[in-house]
């Protein structure tokens, strides 16, 4: 066996012993509520896997989509109290008014499942809460599973990732570091320059 086939064999056997699957993301410690989402690390995630649990009573989870149409479930492991899946509620962070998903008025899926297929999404980052409305929902810490498709009759998945920097906020740093290196580097006037009483350069007479 080659060195690079036993070095991959080797990490596949890593990834599998701690449970690592391609495609999942697995909540880290306990997501917090829809002011404090948990970002989803990696890319081309298709589910995200974890428990009810913790000091909150929603477990929210913060990813980019790439846009288009959105079909969400979410599934408890076993049924509990005669339930199978949980509600949800999705929005997208910096949502305008054409977004069918806002903040105050977020897509609900009363039964686990929201259906976006006919309306369509914008890229950009989403936010989606687990046992949200949280009454009714469940007292006791189950695993649960949020799974992602582009279509259900079809049962392709829909691919998230971690979230980037939305344009505003990026154009704000952007700027806030052109300013920091002007003040960092003075603006020196030539031999043929002089300065106006307002600050501005004017040419030299000679």
């Amino acid at each position: 066996m080659s060195m690079s086939k036993w070095f991959v064999a080797v990490l596949a056997f890593l990834l599998c012993a701690h449970g690592v699957r391609a495609g999942v993301y697995n909540e880290a410690g306990d997501a917090g509520d829809f002011l404090h989402p948990q970002d989803v690390i990696g890319s081309g995630i298709t589910s995200i896997e974890g428990s009810i649990g913790g000091d909150d009573s929603v477990d929210a989870f913060r990813f980019f989509f790439d846009g288009g149409t959105l079909y969400v479930t979410a599934q408890l492991e076993s049924v509990i109290d005669g339930m199978r899946t949980l509600p949800i509620a999705l929005f997208r962070e910096d949502a305008t008014r054409t977004d069918p998903c806002t903040a105050t008025n977020p897509c609900l899926g009363a039964f686990g499942v929201i259906d976006l297929t006919r309306e369509p999404l914008a890229a950009g980052n989403y936010v989606i809460g687990a046992c949200y409305p949280p009454n009714p929902c469940i007292d006791v810490d189950p695993p649960f599973t949020i799974g992602f498709l582009v279509d259900p009759t079809t049962g392709k998945s829909a691919e998230i990732g971690t979230p980037v920097p939305e344009p505003a906020p990026l154009v704000l740093l952007l700027s806030g570091l052109m300013a920091l290196v002007a003040r960092r580097r003075p603006f020196r006037f030539g031999p043929h320059q002089s300065r106006a009483v307002d600050g501005t350069s004017l040419p030299r007479q000679v």
